[in-house]
């Protein structure tokens, strides 16, 4: 089955994140901090600070996509438990297509070990969702079908 394209503007884009900041402030949820994962939720997750007015804004470094091909999750920067040590945490990425990338961070930042994190309030964004992911984030713009490949602006195609 072919991938159908779709791009994302950064009109777009600005939308969908003050679509996502309104559902935020309606939930009386204050988020103390925001965790981007590289590369897809950098852009978004500094979109979301500003907007929220979030000071502490970091990066958790992995890869699990080589081109438009899935790979398995490789890790290549952890956040400390000290520097994202916050209550109302938000882990920001650019999609949840099948949903093993925010599971796995989720479980990354949960797990007992010498650099678990202390906050206990996870949530989860992201710009858009496929219909068929297994992981549903707290908080999402666009959803499109399983087949759809989205390009996002800051993406080279």
């Amino acid at each position: 089955m072919s991938k159908d394209i779709i791009s994302i503007s950064w009109s777009d884009l600005d939308t969908i994140v003050d679509d996502i900041v309104q559902e935020v402030i309606s939930s009386d949820i204050n988020i103390d901090c925001i965790l981007g994962l590289s590369r897809g939720g950098l852009v978004p997750a500094v979109m979301l600070a500003n907007k929220l007015g979030t000071e502490r804004v970091y990066s958790f470094g992995l890869r699990s996509y080589n081109g438009s091909e899935a790979e398995s999750i490789k890790t290549y920067q952890h956040v400390g438990h000290n520097m994202c040590a916050e209550s109302n945490v938000l882990v920001v990425d650019d999609i949840s297509d099948k949903g093993a990338t925010l599971g796995y961070v989720k479980r990354q930042i949960c797990a007992d070990g010498p650099d678990n994190y202390v906050h206990r309030n996870i949530y989860t964004c992201t710009i858009c969702i496929k219909k068929g992911t297994d992981f549903q984030p707290t908080w999402y713009g666009n959803t499109y079908d399983n087949n759809d490949w989205i390009v996002f602006p800051w993406e080279v195609v």
